[in-house]
């Protein structure tokens, strides 16, 4: 499962939105609407990301979240479980922040940071290239995906 998370700053984050897609293409979009204010965020997060939220049926508290990515995990995993691909630790930060006391799902078997090389990191402006927006949690995790797979075919 590819992940991308968006955050208030980097200074003190608090999650806004969190995106994830499974290998069999199936996706979670959620945007969290309890635990962040407008005034947390940085200057970069207010011009570019916030404009990208759409709400509506992807806008939820965070118990709320909390409950439809485990079950997103649950739904996607396989006999081996799931393994989190993202490309900033900092995903997985928001991710255990958002999981909080009760942990990982027991279907989470491991976690990686992963760095495209040059091929994938093209593979990846291509999918942005064909429509998928730069800061946006779920086209950035789809996009991570695109160019992680090219490795798998190579």
């Amino acid at each position: 499962v590819y992940l991308d998370t968006e955050f208030t700053d980097l200074l003190n984050p608090d999650l806004i939105s969190l995106g994830m897609v499974a290998a069999n293409g199936e996706t979670l979009y959620l945007e969290i609407d309890d635990t962040w204010t407008r005034a947390d965020c940085s200057q970069f997060v207010r011009d570019v990301v916030l404009p990208l939220l759409g709400g509506g049926k992807h806008a939820c508290g965070v118990a709320e979240a909390d409950e439809r990515t485990r079950a997103f995990l649950e739904r996607v995993a396989d006999e081996q479980g799931v393994t989190l691909f993202c490309d900033s630790q900092l995903d997985l930060v928001m991710l255990r922040k958002l999981w909080g006391e009760v942990g990982k799902p027991a279907v989470v078997t491991g976690a990686m940071v992963i760095t495209l090389g040059m091929q994938q990191e093209m593979a990846r402006e291509d999918a942005y290239e064909q429509g998928l927006r730069r800061h946006h949690a779920l086209d950035d995790s789809i996009a991570l995906m695109r160019g992680r797979q090219l490795v798998k075919a190579g």
